[in-house]
């Protein structure tokens, strides 16, 4: 196998990886909205950097998409 082969090796698994990565980030998303729109809470009446940092970044989206 020459250098074209492992060429197209790493470039799969850099394909595969890339795949996954965005999947897993596909999740995260999703479970911030489903524990928003139900309103979850470990910790009542406390809203951590994750959740400030995910509304800013929904508010920011929804008004530039809104346009």
């Amino acid at each position: 196998m020459g250098w074209q082969g492992h060429l197209l090796a790493w470039l799969d698994l850099l394909f595969k990886a890339a795949g996954l990565l965005a999947w897993f980030v596909v999740l995260v998303l999703a479970l911030l909205e489903i524990k928003r729109y139900y309103n979850i809470d470990l910790i009542p009446g406390y809203d951590s950097a994750v959740d400030d940092v995910y509304g800013a970044a929904r508010g920011t989206l929804s008004e530039f998409f809104e346009r």
